[in-house]
């Protein structure tokens, strides 16, 4: 290495990236010594290194050079921060010694001069208070009594200031001082006085004054002194000369800590007693603390002026109290508010103090840096809890779920739609930014979008949960069943994907994007730095969106994992694709029929079903349609690809792959890019892989000494059958001359076998009718006995033999019909065989003609002996045209029949009166040509999946008198023609995709008993012209997108059968008509979920059949009126969600009949539950959150008639403990009390309540033992509890119990900031059901259970916090659902055991565990 000597000091080398690497392993000191040289030349040093140094090693040495200069500019501020308060401390100290000092010397001086002074017999005028001065006359004449009067006033002076300041009486020393200064002033002006008696009076004034500001000095401190004696200092100060204020230096800064400290002592009793101190206190507090640093500042500058040592000092003590307040409010507020996730309520406080401290920035003190320091932490804590809120609740939210799309909630008119967990989840996540949105000075962006991820990849593991292969799983696992309801349906299974990209692509980034900082970029900065911003943001947020598409991706990988999996296994488990399915093939003596194999057809109409279905589904995101096609279809075709059993058997078998197997394979692959490619989701990774199968089946075949080139068919037989089979599998082969096409190679002519078949039977027919001619007279008469007895014992036998055969044409159809049906569960088909057709079970006849009227093969059979569903898998044959009598068809119900209605339907089926195809896997449009069906009395297509629009054609058919149309996928207008269907009964549209406008002329339909038009895209207001819809009894308009008021009713006697109206998620305005009560025959009415306002008619009075009423989640205001005591069948009532006043009227202690009562979170002023709620006779579910309900627990509860099933009091400010009686509600289901001030100890009676399910009490003050909520009576297996959240409270003991009793079923136990001692037990492994565990910020201690690891189904894991010792169990790694962990902050040690899930977590999820090593932290050392 070469070393150089620079200025006379040896340097060492900094040559190639190695020596700088050396170099930064030297202390900072070592690495400067060679620049703290006297000698050190920098020229030289510069010149020395650019001669000898290549570019990229003065690269090196320029970054080195930098890190260096940042080390020591770091290094140095460390230095001034560390001596700076010891630099203060010192200065105060020898600015108090100078006023000491200075004080003596006056004091002596002082002294000194009044000695001197009657030495020489000086004359005073005046020097008592109130006394005229001696005359002139008079002075010569008293000498000697003037000096004794001098010394006696002097010496009374000092000794009654001696006693007014022992007495603290601050205002007669100062008063005194005064009139001394007066007697001197007064003195001098006469020249009364010598000038040496004189300046010795006023030195003994001045050393008085010093006296007086240090004995204030030492007594400041003192609880007892009075605010008047803290400012005299000051003013004392100011009368005072420059030395004289360096003696109260820090008196200033010590009179308003002092103040502030004591005033503060005085608040917190207040708060400690305040169920929630929230802003109010959080107000006082900050602006008591920074008026007090302001007038603090204030008395600085008139005292010292802007002395920069004095202002170091200020401010100094400003950071400091600055401080104290930000632990106080930490402590008093912020902790309970960040551990409860009360987002809301920690961002009010911290928007509050800073505004408090903003005020300071005038008077040169930015004190916001050091607030932002101490609240950041507990506002981003609070921000954790509620993302771990909103992760906990999608099981719960999961659970629930039907999986069916409606519009978001605030989406407006929007076609983007969610099911309700995903609505949910959106809408916490919106609330979520729009709480953390005024934090913006906090910087909290990046905590709350990681945040965010996790909590999507969350719910998306929830949605996961939710395919029926994860059910499977987890049940052959061992697991149990998942809490999240299945779903069950491919249209359910694509409505988990529709919420997840939805989510990720729409509604989480425009909620982000508040938080993207686009429009913060300086105004001032040039233009080229605003667009590297700019690029930089957008890049940051498709960073962030690639993230959570990573998410939707798994979403959509398991989806098309479970769906290959069902076409690769059957439903024992059995493997379908096999090698044996080509290798069988050459073992047969003729040729095969050449079609597709079962697997891929089944592929290809599963995927058909799958587009048709994404196509209204991912409607504007037809991207991802075609990705979930091409996923699914690359994952059937690449398993064939690597299973190596599969083509271990193809290869190496016993049975070897010949040449029709060979033929099949290529079918098979050639069949799936033609429908791939028609279907325009084919890719090049899909053509390549069936390439290389193909190719390697070839090699297979090769390899047995066959030339499979030979035994090949051209490549265009191979697209020709293969598209004769999309026809046939589409229904749109054509069979018109009841021809068949050959689709083998050889083209025989048993290609023809259909056509054979039925000449065949024709001429058999004729036979038998000529044969029969030939019978004798005698054999009649003997055939008639035979018959006659038959019909005496066996009428059914004589009935078959003696009815003729239906219409030849009929068969035709009837056959084909049968013949597109691969599957019947119910058996009838099996038996349609001969010709007498009218005879077959489902068939019916007209007695003159023979020809077919109607088809009845319903799914649902019912029987005296027998009720059952069964189903048909097949097409429905388009032969059915033929049955031109045709007047009933009824196919309704057999699930699996597809297929399209003909377009030529009204052109055929003339005489129909009943259609009737419900219930089925239908698709294509309804035809136009329905309206020429004019016979038609009821049309039952729904529960299909057809699609378009509904046919103007329709509105036809006046003979129409119930048309069922619901859970399609109908979209476009309501057609007006719809208005001439005036013999119309029913009309049911729900659970489509219709928009636009409700037909303004539907009000002529005054036939109309029941309407449904929910679960839509309808826009627009509710017409006028209901008005006049006389015989309607049920009104759904609801789950829509209708807007204005409610027009109806308008006069008395409108809609007077209306029994049910549903207007429930809408945007509807305005006030609820006042007409109401015209609705005499209404029982259930929801308007819930509008933007309704204004009061509750008084009209609902009138409602005298109403049992249920839904008006939550609306607008309203005032009190409830007393009228509403009048319905007296009412059972339900929920006003939930609005902002209703005052108390509740007595008048509705008459409801005798009300089970369910929802008041939670208005503007009631409560206080107590009234006696008389608690006494109606039939209530069970009590719903009073957030009702300013206060005092102890309601008394009134405790015998109440009817057993309670619910009750919530959460959010209110219920104090005292829980009542021993609560033991006795022993028919409770749910129990919520959260966000209370609940105190002492659970009682032991809980036990009693063995029917209990959901308990949630935390955020209260509740201590003692937890064990009794586990020691619950029950009389179910594995316990009644599944819910169980006790956190926030203080208990410090009964968690040892756990696992131990019955209750071993729950689902989610929170018991995490308590004060919780011990370890957790080792029967904790018992919790099968077990998924979410939070214990964290207790004290817990010992090591980790081995146990833990048997909770197989454990998801969520957090122990953090805590003082857990020893290693990390390596039974965790069976954890393998576990998607959340957090251990940090403990005591652990050793090594992670390697492997999934516990290496696959964050380092942060271990931090703060000293002697932990291994995968994500550092390695271990050897």
């Amino acid at each position: 290495m070469d070393h150089m000597v620079v200025g006379g000091s040896k340097e060492l080398s900094l040559g190639d990236s190695n020596d700088f690497e050396r170099q930064s392993n030297l202390s900072l000191s070592d690495r400067l010594k060679v620049f703290k040289s006297s000698q050190f030349d920098l020229d030289a040093f510069i010149n020395s290194k650019c001669r000898r140094m290549a570019e990229k090693e003065l690269k090196y040495l320029t970054m080195y050079l930098k890190d260096l200069k940042k080390a020591s500019a770091e290094e140095m501020r460390k230095s001034v921060y560390a001596n700076y308060s010891a630099f203060i401390r010192t200065a105060k100290e020898i600015s108090a010694l100078e006023g000491q000092l200075l004080s003596l010397r006056n004091l002596l001086s002082a002294q000194a001069a009044v000695v001197h002074g009657l030495a020489d017999g000086v004359h005073v005028n005046s020097l008592s208070p109130g006394v005229q001065g001696p005359s002139d006359e008079e002075l010569s004449n008293n000498k000697n009594s003037e000096v004794t009067k001098i010394e006696t006033w002097l010496n009374e002076f000092l000794e009654s200031l001696e006693v007014l300041l022992a007495e603290r009486r601050v205002e007669e020393a100062l008063a005194a001082l005064d009139e001394a200064e007066r007697v001197v002033e007064d003195a001098n002006d006469r020249g009364s006085l010598k000038t040496t008696m004189l300046i010795s009076l006023q030195n003994a004034i001045t050393a008085s004054r010093l006296k007086l500001a240090d004995q204030l000095v030492e007594t400041v401190s003192q609880s007892s002194t009075k605010g008047a004696e803290r400012r005299a200092v000051v003013l004392i100060s100011i009368l005072a000369d420059v030395d004289t204020r360096r003696s109260v230096t820090g008196y200033v800064f010590t009179l308003g800590g002092s103040v502030l400290h004591h005033t503060i002592q005085i608040l917190k009793p207040a708060a400690t007693l305040s169920v929630n101190p929230g802003a109010a206190y959080c107000t006082s507090l900050s602006q008591l603390v920074f008026s007090t640093i302001a007038q603090a500042s204030s008395d600085s500058l008139a005292v010292f002026g802007e002395d920069t040592s004095y202002t170091s000092e200020l401010v100094t003590w400003a950071v400091k109290e600055t401080e104290n307040l930000g632990v106080l409010v930490r402590r008093q507020l912020l902790t309970q508010s960040a551990a409860s996730g009360n987002l809301r309520a920690a961002a009010h406080c911290v928007q509050i103090c800073l505004g408090h401290c903003a005020l300071l920035e005038s008077q040169g003190l930015s004190l916001s840096p050091v607030l932002l320091k101490d609240f950041k932490p507990l506002v981003e804590q609070a921000l954790s809890a509620n993302l771990r809120r909103i992760e906990q609740n999608c099981a719960a939210l999961a659970s629930s779920d039907n999986w069916s799309l409606t519009p978001p909630s605030g989406g407006g008119v929007s076609q983007s739609r969610l099911s309700s967990s995903a609505n949910r989840f959106n809408s916490m996540v919106q609330d979520l930014f729009e709480d953390v949105e005024p934090l913006e000075t906090l910087q909290l962006r990046t905590p709350l979008l990681e945040g965010l991820v996790h909590v999507f990849h969350s719910y998306v593991n929830t949605l996961i949960s939710a395919f029926p292969a994860s059910v499977t799983e987890a049940i052959q696992d061992g697991l149990g069943p998942s809490i999240v309801k299945v779903a069950e349906t491919e249209a359910q299974q694509l409505a988990l994907l529709a919420n997840a990209l939805l989510l990720s692509d729409e509604f989480l980034p425009r909620a982000a994007a508040k938080m993207l900082p686009f429009n913060q970029i300086n105004r001032n900065e040039e233009p080229s730095r605003k667009d590297i911003d700019r690029q930089h943001r957008v890049a940051e947020q498709r960073d962030w969106k690639k993230r959570l598409q990573k998410s939707v991706d798994r979403l959509r990988d398991s989806f098309c994992r479970q769906h290959a999996l069902e076409l690769i296994f059957t439903n024992d488990g059995e493997l379908r694709l096999t090698a044996h399915l080509y290798t069988r093939l050459d073992g047969y003596a003729e040729e095969p029929e050449w079609f597709p194999s079962s697997i891929f057809q089944e592929l290809y109409m599963r995927l058909s079903q799958i587009a048709a279905l994404a196509s209204e589904i991912f409607v504007g995101r037809e991207r991802f349609a075609t990705l979930l096609l091409i996923r699914l279809t690359e994952t059937v075709i690449l398993w064939i690809s690597d299973d190596q059993t599969f083509w271990e058997e193809i290869e190496q078998g016993t049975k070897p792959l010949g040449p029709y197997g060979l033929q099949q394979f290529y079918l098979d692959m050639e069949f799936v890019m033609l429908f791939a490619s028609q279907g325009r989701f084919l890719s090049r990774n899909l053509q390549q892989v069936a390439k290389n199968i193909i190719a390697r089946a070839i090699d297979a075949v090769s390899a047995t000494g066959i030339d499979p080139y030979s035994s090949l068919p051209e490549d265009e037989w191979f697209a020709e059958v293969a598209q004769i089979a999309l026809k046939m599998l589409t229904g749109k082969a054509n069979f018109g001359n009841e021809d068949r096409e050959a689709v083998s190679p050889a083209a025989s002519a048993s290609g023809r076998s259909l056509t054979s078949a039925f000449s065949h039977g024709s001429l058999t027919s004729t036979n038998l009718k000529s044969h029969s001619s030939l019978f004798s007279q005698n054999m009649a008469y003997q055939l008639m006995f035979i018959l006659l007895t038959f019909s005496i014992f066996y009428p059914e036998f004589v009935k078959s033999i003696s009815s003729p055969p239906c219409n030849s044409n009929d068969l035709t159809a009837l056959h084909k019909f049968k013949a597109a049906i691969s599957l019947d569960t119910s058996g009838r088909l099996q038996k349609w065989v001969g010709r007498r057709c009218c005879d077959w079970e489902g068939i019916v006849c007209k007695n003159t003609t023979y020809r077919v009227t109607e088809i009845n093969l319903p799914g649902l059979i019912s029987t005296e002996d027998f009720i059952g569903q069964t189903k048909m898998e097949g097409v429905l044959s388009p032969s059915i045209m033929r049955l031109t009598s045709l007047e009933v068809l009824d196919l309704g119900g057999l699930v699996s029949l597809s297929g399209n209605i003909p377009k030529s339907v009204g052109f055929h089926l003339v005489n129909l009166t009943k259609l009737n195809l419900f219930g089925n896997n239908l698709s294509g449009p309804i035809p136009e040509s329905i309206g020429k069906l004019i016979k038609l009395e009821e049309i039952q297509l729904q529960e299909n999946r057809f699609l378009a629009s509904i046919p103007s054609s329709i509105g036809s058919l006046r003979n129409l008198q119930r048309l069922f149309l619901y859970s399609n996928r109908l979209s476009g207008f309501m057609p007006d023609t719809i208005s001439n269907l005036v013999n119309l009964v029913t009309l049911d549209l729900h659970d489509n995709a219709l928009d636009g406008l409700i037909p303004e002329k539907i009000g002529a339909l005054s036939s109309l008993k029941a309407l449904d038009l929910s679960n839509n895209r309808l826009t627009g207001a509710i017409p006028a012209s209901v008005n006049n819809l006389t015989a309607i009894s049920t009104a759904y308009f609801d789950t829509n997108f209708l807007q204005g008021q409610i027009p109806f009713p308008v006069n008395p006697g409108d809609m007077p059968s209306l029994g049910f109206l549903r207007l429930q998620n809408n945007q509807l305005t305005g006030n609820i008509p006042s007409t109401f009560g015209y609705l005499s025959s209404l029982r259930r009415l929801s308007l819930a979920n509008n933007k309704l306002e204004g009061p509750l008619p008084s009209s609902f009075g009138d409602l005298s059949k109403l049992s249920e009423l839904y008006l939550d989640g609306n607008r309203l205001s005032e009190t409830i009126p007393e009228s509403i005591g009048k319905l007296s069948n009412l059972i339900l009532l929920n006003l939930s969600h609005n902002f209703i006043q005052g108390p509740l009227p007595q008048e509705m202690s008459t409801l005798n009949n009300l089970q369910i009562l929802d008041l939670s979170f208005n503007l009631l002023t409560l206080q107590s539950i009234p006696k008389w709620l608690a006494e109606l006779p039939s209530l069970s579910r009590i719903l009073l959150a957030g009702c300013r309900i206060q005092g102890e627990f309601p008394e009134v509860l405790r015998a109440t008639p009817s057993a309670l099933q619910e009750l919530d009091l959460s959010d209110n400010s219920l104090t005292g403990s829980i009542p021993a009686w609560v033991g006795k509600l022993t028919e409770l289901y749910s129990l919520n009390l959260s966000r209370n001030s609940l105190i002492s100890d659970i009682p032991d009676t809980i036990t009693n309540l063995h029917d209990l399910g959901i308990i949630d009490l935390h955020s209260n003050n509740l201590t003692g033992s937890v064990e009794k909520v586990f020691e619950l009576e029950t009389r179910f297996s594995g316990g009644s509890l599944t819910y169980v959240d006790l956190s926030d409270n203080s208990f410090s003991s009964g968690h040892e119990g756990i696992g131990i009793g019955s209750q071993t079923g729950i689902q989610l136990l929170n018991l995490s900031n308590n004060l919780l001692k011990n370890g957790l037990p080792t029967s904790i492994g018992k919790m099968g059901s077990l998924k979410t565990l939070d214990f964290s910020s207790n004290q817990l201690t010992s090591a980790l259970p081995e146990s833990l690891g048997d909770a197989s189904l454990l998801e969520i894991l957090k122990l953090q916090r805590n003082h857990f010792n020893g290693n990390i169990p390596n039974g965790y790694l069976k954890l393998k659902k576990l998607r959340e962990l957090d251990l940090s902050d403990n005591l652990l040690k050793g090594q992670i055991p390697i492997g999934k899930p516990l290496s696959g977590f964050p380092s942060s999820s271990y931090s703060g565990n000293r002697d932990l090593c291994g995968k994500p932290l550092p390695p271990c050392k050897i």
